[in-house]
């Protein structure tokens, strides 16, 4: 499985305000076929990302807002 790594941004709801939305940002793994899909045009219900230690997240299409790839500078 290719994974390459994004900051998720995504629609969720407020904590603070029940009923409002709010602009949130995750790390997330995104495997090959969900780059697919995003890339489609036919859009499905659901995208499947990985956070923390491969722990597996579903989102929502709809509440998909946008990915920002990260590059990871490490220094030796």
């Amino acid at each position: 499985m290719t994974t390459k790594e994004y900051e998720l941004w995504y629609w969720n709801y407020d904590p603070m305000h029940e009923r409002e939305t709010k602009l949130m940002a995750k790390d997330v793994l995104v495997p090959a076929e969900t780059f697919k899909q995003m890339q489609s045009h036919k859009q499905p219900a659901f995208y499947k990302f990985y956070i923390n230690d491969g722990e597996a997240f579903y989102i929502a299409a709809g509440y998909v807002h946008s990915l920002r790839q990260v590059f990871n500078n490490k220094s030796s």
